[in-house]
C-alpha cells in the first residue's frame, strides 16, 4: 500500500473542507477536482478536454485489476470502435474518453445503437445546453448539493436521499438524458467525490469504541459512452477515529481522510479497496496553533487561519509529507487579498494548482460584504507560494453584514471556472457563471436560478459544466453547461 498510515484500502472521498473550520459554507464539496488534463487542453480549442485519472485500470470481479483495454500516449491511440465515437486520450490516466457523434464541441447527432452510425442531422447547442429533472429524490447528503454532486466524463451523478443515479452527459439535444443505474453501493452516502475516472462514496462511521467501522465504496466509471450500468464496490472498513470530518481529494486516484482532533491526523486513500481494510489516519504536525486543513493541492494538505479586527485576515500554509508519519510545514503566508471572511470554496486542478472563491468585506467593524473574488491562489502542485496576482472580482453587493453569497465553485481548466455567487440584486437567487482567469467574467455565459447558494452545487469534467439545485425533498434540477458554446 502506497505510503505509511494511509491504509489498505483506498478512496477519494470529498467530504466538506470546513467541517473543520468555523465557517459552514466551506463545507461543500469542491466537485471541481473532477479530473482535468494539466497541459490547459481547452473546450474553447479544437476539441473537448480529457478528465484526469490515475492509472485508468478497471476492477474486474473478485478485486483484481484488469490491464487497461484503451491505453495512449495521444488522440491518434485511440481508435473508435464504430462511427459513432471520436476518442481522445486522456493525457493524465493515459487512457481513451469518447464522445458520440459530435460534429464539433456544439454540435452533435443522435447515434443509430443498431448499426453504431451518426444520423444525418446534426444539431447545434449552446453555453447552456441541456436542463433537466431528476425525478428519483430530492437531494442527498444532509440536502447539501455541494457534497452530492460529481462528474466524470460522460457520466453525472447525483447523490439522492434515494440512493445514487448516473446521467449520460454525451448529448445535450438528447431529453431527458439516458438514466444509468448504479448497482453495488450499500450505503446512502453522505459525501461524493470525483478523482480522475473514479468516484468515491462516504457513509458513516459505525460501532462504538475500539471497533468503529467506516462505510467507504468507489467506482470506476467507465470510458464506454454506452455503458449500462455502474458497478460500485463497497467495504466496511475497520476505522481508528471516531468521526471521519474532512475528505479531499489529492492526487488523482486518490484522498486525503482528516479526523478534527488537535492534530488532524490524515489517512491516504486509495482505491481497490481491499475488504477488510483498516484506516488508520497519522497526525499532521508544524503548523500555527489555531489553523485547519481546507483544503489540498496535488499531495499535499492546505492549512488556512483568520486573524485580525473581525477575523477578515487570512493566512494559508502547505503541509508536506501527509499521511507519512514525517509530516511538515513550510510556514504561515499572508497572500495581499485585503480583508475577507471565511465564507469560500476552492477547487483543485489535477496538477495540483489551487483557485479560491471568498467573499471580501469592506473594513469594519462593522464589516459588510464588498465583492466575491476568485482567486488562482496555488499555480500547481509544485508551487510553494501563494500568489494573487490572477485575482478576478465577479460581484459586487451593497446589503449591510455578511449574508452568504459565495456558492460552489469548479474548475474547468487552467484559465476557467464554473461558480456560483448570490445575485447581488436578490440574494435569494443564485448567479451561476463562467470566469477567465486572464479577463474575469465571461459575457452572456451565465444564468440565474431562483434559489440561495446553498441550495446549488456545480461540478465539471473534460471541459463541460454542470450545474445542480435542489429543488425540494423529491426532486432536483440538473443543468449541463458547454463553456466552449454560445451563449
Amino acid at each position: 500500500m502506497k505510503r505509511l498510515g494511509s491504509i489498505a484500502l483506498g478512496a477519494s472521498l470529498v467530504l466538506a473542507a470546513a467541517a473543520l473550520a468555523p465557517a459552514a459554507c466551506t463545507l461543500g464539496l469542491d466537485e471541481s477536482l473532477i479530473g482535468r488534463v494539466p497541459d490547459g487542453s481547452s473546450p474553447f480549442g479544437d476539441g473537448a478536454v480529457s478528465e484526469a485519472g490515475s492509472g485508468g485500470d478497471a476492477i474486474a470481479e473478485g478485486g483484481q485489476i484488469e490491464p487497461p483495454a484503451s491505453a495512449c500516449a495521444e488522440d491518434k491511440d485511440c481508435k473508435p470502435a464504430n462511427a459513432c465515437l471520436t476518442g481522445k486520450c486522456d493525457l493524465v490516466r493515459k487512457a481513451c474518453v469518447y464522445d458520440v457523434c459530435k460534429k464539433d464541441i456544439c454540435t452533435s447527432s443522435s447515434c443509430n445503437v443498431t448499426n453504431k452510425t451518426c444520423g444525418a442531422t446534426f444539431t447545434p447547442y449552446k453555453f447552456r445546453a441541456l436542463t433537466f429533472p431528476v425525478t428519483q429524490g430530492g437531494v442527498g447528503c444532509g440536502n447539501n448539493p455541494a457534497r452530492c454532486f460529481v462528474a466524470v466524463h460522460p457520466f453525472v451523478f447525483v447523490g439522492t436521499n434515494n440512493g445514487v443515479v448516473a446521467f449520460s452527459a454525451l448529448d445535450p439535444n438528447i431529453n431527458p438524458p439516458a438514466t444509468i443505474p448504479v448497482i453495488g453501493l450499500g450505503f446512502i452516502p453522505q459525501a461524493m467525490v470525483s478523482s480522475g475516472s473514479r468516484i468515491y462514496f462516504l457513509g458513516s462511521v459505525l460501532g462504538s469504541a475500539p471497533n468503529y467501522r467506516i462505510q467507504v465504496a468507489w467506482a470506476d466509471v467507465p470510458s464506454d459512452p454506452f455503458a449500462s450500468v455502474i458497478t460500485a464496490k463497497t467495504v466496511l472498513a475497520t476505522f481508528t477515529k471516531t468521526s471521519a470530518d474532512l475528505f479531499l481529494p489529492g492526487i488523482p486516484g486518490e484522498a486525503f481522510l482528516v479526523h478534527s482532533a488537535s492534530n488532524f491526523p490524515t489517512a491516504i486513500v486509495t482505491a481497490p479497496i481491499a475488504d477488510p481494510s483498516k484506516i488508520d489516519p497519522l497526525p499532521l504536525a508544524g503548523f500555527t496553533n489555531g489553523e485547519s486543513p481546507v483544503a489540498a493541492s496535488g499531495s499535499r494538505m492546505v492549512f488556512q487561519q483568520f486573524t485580525g479586527p473581525g477575523g477578515t485576515t487570512v493566512t494559508f500554509s502547505l503541509e508536506t509529507g501527509v499521511g507519512t508519519g514525517t509530516p511538515s510545514n513550510l510556514g504561515d503566508q499572508n497572500p495581499p487579498v485585503g480583508p475577507v471572511v471565511q465564507q469560500q470554496y476552492f477547487a483543485q486542478g489535477p496538477d495540483g494548482s489551487l483557485v479560491w472563491s471568498v467573499a471580501a468585506v469592506n473594513p469594519g467593524p462593522p464589516s459588510s460584504v464588498r465583492t466575491v473574488r476568485v482567486v488562482w491562489l496555488l499555480a500547481d502542485g509544485n508551487a510553494t507560494k501563494f500568489e494573487v496576482a490572477q485575482l478576478q472580482e465577479v460581484d459586487t453587493y451593497t446589503a449591510a453584514g455578511i449574508p452568504q453569497v459565495v456558492g460552489p465553485i469548479a474548475w474547468i481548466d487552467k484559465d476557467h471556472v464554473l461558480m456560483a455567487h448570490a445575485l447581488s440584486s436578490n440574494l435569494s437567487q443564485t448567479k451561476i457563471e463562467l470566469v477567465n482567469k486572464a479577463t474575469g467574467v465571461v459575457g452572456g455565459k451565465n444564468f440565474t436560478v431562483a434559489f440561495p447558494v446553498g441550495q446549488v452545487g456545480v461540478a465539471a469534467s473534460a471541459g463541460y459544466g454542470y450545474s445542480i439545485t435542489a429543488d425540494s425533498s423529491t426532486q432536483a434540477t440538473v443543468s449541463v453547461l458547454a463553456p466552449g458554446c454560445a451563449p
